[in-house]
């Protein structure tokens, strides 16, 4: 089976289960018979990875001397083992219009029962398996080891379903994790060790910041270009209609606020208010020659339409073949290039008709702007001086490149082609990585290593890692801890020795500096023989074979 390491095997939530009096068998069974349950439920999730348990198993520890004696095989006693430890069908029972099957319970639930099986017969008389054979009420094998700080855990690893929604998957699972704390003993702790769905959470959030930072400053530029506040308000309508109007087509379409749609709104804020400050302007233009409000927003309009529609168009013509892009990068861009193109057209429609409308109607007076805000009126003369200045710098600049095309036709050529020889020292990627505040490491041991011995080598890894400056112990009590780690020890894949994950987050108190690499980004390890690989994420630490 092959599996690609995509965003739907990254674990949406990773939960740990822990308890300082309560050993890992009783928590094994309670996390599986109630935390993984109720956890199974949540809308999207699509399934759970246990790591760290220890299930119970009744051993059946044979005594070849008494097999010996009785003339028994161990293939005896393994059948009536199996024959004695199984529910049998016993048939249905039909009343009315309902039709029941029954079973009968045969599975044994004390262990001390195993002993009274019959193994064979002698003489007469019964075997029971307790003369051949000890019965140990014992745990399976370990084949994975979770600690978080040092302490005994179960992790459970999340992961979502291929079409399910990363964020309302998440708040379903946090959600259920605040019942099943209700229903859980007090000594029992279920703690959240990382959300995936709450950085996603956070990044969209951060996005809208930035979007309602950028319309406010556009807005702001526009004033201090403009001097009007009226202006100013008839300019900034353009924003929100435009935005609220592009919000209907990303429904229309059936596209969400995600990272691609806000992204594309954000790069667009500054290019919405374009069309509405131009036809403004060209109307104050037309105000200025002695027309009349009604005129001037109508000769206004009708002078710069053109040119303002030319615009708008270049930059749809330039967008919408991106939404139609083949390929993995056009699932990408689909969505960014119409929430562009969408965007765009709807404030060309709005500059068209409300600017012009409220322009006419909605005029500044002759003068006396500022009289009840000298101080704001000072500001804008400054402001204004200082744009003049700007507009005498750049006459001369462009006095002095008409006076020697040749020279500037040549710099712009070597800049142009120089330009190229820059692409290889740059590089390319197809996503850059992303700080998230963690390490992904990933060790490679000898093929046949068994899991003590993987431990012990991601154990000395941790050390290491410790030991850097800026590292503090994690606190257990209350609070987040600092950093802690995740470390898995699995078999590969692709080798017969096993593999070790481990994940820490990690970042200097003092400096507040994060390091690390991004979950998606591809770990750099040989693949031919057993590996580990040490992830460090918060609060907790893996190991499985």
């Amino acid at each position: 089976m092959i599996r690609a390491d995509s965003e739907n095997t990254q674990p949406v939530v990773a939960l740990a289960v822990m308890s300082p009096t309560v050993n890992l068998r009783e928590l094994t069974s309670l996390t599986e018979q109630t935390i993984v349950k109720g956890l199974e439920n949540v809308p999207g999730v699509a399934r759970i990875d246990v790591s760290g348990r220890v299930t119970r198993q009744i051993l059946v520890q044979i005594k070849p001397n008494a097999l010996t004696a009785l003339g028994i095989g161990i293939d005896q006693v393994v059948t009536a083992i199996r024959a004695a430890n199984q529910d049998l069908p016993a048939g249905r029972i039909t009343h009315g219009a309902s039709d029941a099957i029954v079973r009968i319970e045969g599975k044994i639930k004390d262990p001390a029962q195993f002993g009274r099986i019959i193994v064979a017969q002698q003489g007469g008389a019964a075997v029971f398996l307790s003369q051949v054979a000890d019965i140990v009420d014992g745990e399976k094998e370990e084949t994975s080891f979770a600690r978080i700080n040092g302490r005994p855990a179960i992790t459970l690893d999340i992961q979502k379903a291929q079409d399910a929604n990363i964020v309302e998957t998440g708040k379903g699972v946090a959600d259920a994790v605040k019942v099943l704390r209700e229903r859980l003993p007090a000594a029992v702790e279920l703690r959240v060790v990382n959300s995936t769905a709450d950085q996603v959470e956070r990044a969209v959030d951060r996005v809208k910041q930035t979007i309602v930072e950028g319309a406010a400053l556009t807005v702001l530029i526009v004033f201090l270009f403009l001097h009007s506040w009226r202006s100013t308000v008839i300019t900034g309508l353009t924003l929100p209609i435009s935005v609220i109007a592009t919000f209907i087509a990303l429904h229309a379409f059936g596209f969400t606020l995600n990272f691609l749609t806000l992204m594309a709104l954000s790069l667009c804020i500054g290019l919405l208010i374009d069309d509405a400050i131009v036809v403004r302007e060209n109307i104050v233009r037309h105000l200025a020659m002695g027309k009349d409000h009604h005129t001037a927003a109508n000769d206004g309009t009708n002078e710069i339409g053109l040119a303002v529609m030319a615009t708008t168009f270049a930059i749809c013509a330039v967008f919408v073949p991106i939404a139609f892009m083949s390929g993995i990068i056009g699932q990408f861009f689909f969505q960014f290039g119409l929430t562009v193109a969408v965007a765009v057209l709807v404030s060309l429609f709005v500059s068209f008709t409300l600017d012009p409308m409220l322009s006419s109607v909605w005029h500044d007076p002759p003068e006396g702007r500022f009289r009840r805000a000298p101080w704001l009126g000072r500001v804008m003369d400054r402001v204004e001086r200082g744009v003049e200045r700007i507009h005498e710098l750049y006459g001369e600049v462009l006095a002095w490149a008409l006076d020697h095309r040749v020279r500037v036709l040549v710099a712009a050529t070597l800049l142009f082609f120089g330009s190229f020889a820059l692409v290889p020292l740059i590089g390319t990627e197809f996503v850059p990585e992303a700080d998230n505040g963690f390490i992904s490491l990933r060790l490679n041991t000898p093929v046949g290593s068994s899991l003590a011995h993987t431990d012990g080598k991601v154990a000395q890894v941790e050390a290491a890692l410790k030991a850097f400056p800026g590292n503090r112990p994690g606190d257990d009590h209350g609070r987040a801890p600092t950093r802690a780690a995740t470390t898995r020890v699995s078999t590969c894949a692709w080798s017969t020795g096993p593999c070790a994950r481990a994940r820490r987050r990690s970042w200097s108190g003092r400096s507040g500096r994060r390091c690390g690499r991004s979950p998606a980004s591809p770990s750099r390890s040989a693949s031919t023989g057993p590996s580990s690989s040490t992830r460090w994420g918060p609060t907790r630490r893996r190991c499985r074979r």
